[in-house]
């Protein structure tokens, strides 16, 4: 660092002195108005250092100052990657779940990082069913927008990016930093299950899908048990439909980590279908339902006998 100083007589005074960084801005003392001298602050030689590693040493002759700099300055590569290990999709509050791409899914949702330049920054993702990273939709993609997959594994690709086409001047002098990244996924419940049935004024019973069971319109009441699974762990819903008429609906209750469990009781519509089709399905917290389960119902009233 130099200064210049105002005249003050056949002096100079510190008030109102042009402190310079003589490290990044060119230092001229020619065609300097009468007002100013040429004195300087240094008066012996000195040298100094900063945290870049940048070395100034300067030397005042009296009326002159000396001044030599060696500039420490990075020169980064045009880019840079990072590119993480292969890691598990799984919820450690649920040890004993297991991914199975044969039945389970899951939703990367966007990347959420904290990074000093959001423009050079970005991030790709890539899934795998087997950790192999081989197979078809393997291939890294950006991880801007949710990510559906059937795969238990992944992996992510961060890229660093130095050039700056507004200020081709400052290319590669200065480069992004990424100070931390949070990757979230919602995994797709679980296929529920009927567990119990009940229908009319007959007992509770365990539920039988290659069953025939009979339903007498405007009669017979129906009510199931029923229970489903969610990774996630944060809740369930439990819905009865028939094709896209929601019938009725019942908020799963946690029995244990992952396992939730609902009571749906309902009259069955008036409708003139004789098979009644209904279609159970649950439903997690960010609105993502499971796979559809069937209950097929032999809907229609008994022929009066003749005697």
């Amino acid at each position: 660092m130099g200064s210049i100083f105002p005249r003050t007589g056949a002096g100079f005074t510190v008030v109102g002195r042009t402190d310079l960084d003589m490290a990044s801005e060119n230092i001229g003392f020619a065609g300097m108005s009468p007002n100013w001298n040429r004195y300087h602050w240094f008066k012996s030689g000195n040298v100094s250092m900063d945290a870049k590693g940048n070395v100034v040493a300067a030397y005042d002759s009296g009326t002159q100052a000396k001044v030599a700099l060696v500039r420490n300055t990075p020169i980064y590569y045009d880019s840079s990657a990072f590119i993480s290990k292969s890691l598990l999709v799984a919820n450690p509050a649920i040890p004993g779940f297991v991914f199975n791409p044969t039945s389970d899914s899951v939703v990367f949702l966007p990347f959420r990082p904290v990074t000093t330049d959001t423009a050079k920054t970005r991030f790709k993702l890539a899934t795998s069913s087997d950790n192999t990273f081989s197979g078809a939709g393997s291939a890294y993609q950006s991880a801007a927008a949710p990510i559906k997959a059937a795969a238990g594994f992944y992996r992510y690709r961060v890229e660093l990016l130095t050039i700056k086409t507004a200020n081709p001047g400052t290319t590669n002098l200065t480069t992004p930093k990424l100070k931390s990244l949070d990757i979230e996924y919602n995994i797709k419940p679980a296929t529920p299950a009927v567990d119990s049935i009940r229908i009319g004024t007959a007992a509770v019973a365990a539920y039988n899908s290659a069953a025939n069971y009979r339903l007498l319109p405007r009669k017979d009441s129906l009510r199931i048990i029923c229970s489903g699974f969610d990774a996630d762990d944060d809740g369930m819903e439990f819905r009865l439909s028939l094709g896209n008429t929601l019938l009725k609906a019942a908020a799963g209750t946690r029995v244990s980590p992952g396992n939730f469990a609902a009571t749906l009781s309902l009259m069955p519509p008036d409708t003139a279908l004789s098979a009644l089709t209904l279609v159970l399905t649950t439903v997690d917290q960010s609105g993502w339902s499971s796979r559809p389960v069937n209950l097929v119902f032999n809907f229609r009233n008994i022929s009066p006998a003749q005697t």
